[in-house]
């Protein structure tokens, strides 16, 4: 059609026809340069995050299999990948889905902050947090700080960390 009217059509409408295939031109090479950028850069770099991070929670799994007892209780956001590296029983770290219907995200935030409790009350040992366990549901600087608090808390004593991971002992008392 534009061709068409390139050829054929009065003035104004060739100018328009050119101005056309200029922009339908500029968006074809624009989703190209974007198809490249995201499969030169940006999915390497990203699968080369997943391996390290699968690396590092390796590191966790195999820490926990040699020097927790093997009726230790872990809470843990990937706990069924966990158990089956580990050998030790867990519970998930999944919050009430209240806070994601209502975008609630400090509200989330205080609830992940009691992490110690919850796991006392499931009669649990040990914590298992990464840093990238909760992207999806706060913000990078909620994700510091939920970590940044639970290596204050007194109820938890940092026992092992392997890059972004921690692994917590619940305090007794």
């Amino acid at each position: 059609m534009i061709a068409a009217v390139w050829r054929k059509g009065p003035f104004g409408n060739r100018v328009a026809a050119g101005v056309l295939a200029g922009v339908a031109a500029l968006v074809v090479a624009m989703a190209g340069l974007g198809s490249w950028i995201g499969l030169s850069r940006v999915v390497p770099d990203h699968l080369e995050s997943d391996r390290e991070a699968a690396r590092e929670r390796g590191e966790v799994w195999r820490w926990l299999a040699e020097r927790t007892p093997p009726q230790a209780g872990v809470l843990a956001f990937n706990g069924g990948a966990l158990y089956l590296r580990a050998g030790r029983r867990y519970y998930a770290l999944r919050a009430p889905t209240s806070y994601y219907y209502r975008d609630d995200s400090d509200g989330l935030l205080r609830w992940l902050r009691e992490a110690p409790r919850h796991a006392r009350q499931s009669g649990l040992s040990f914590v298992v947090l990464g840093d990238g366990d909760y992207w999806n549901d706060l913000s990078p600087e909620l994700n510091r700080s939920l970590r940044a608090s639970l290596d204050r808390d007194p109820r938890l004593q940092t026992v092992y960390s392997a890059g972004r991971y921690r692994v917590y002992r619940i305090a007794l008392h």
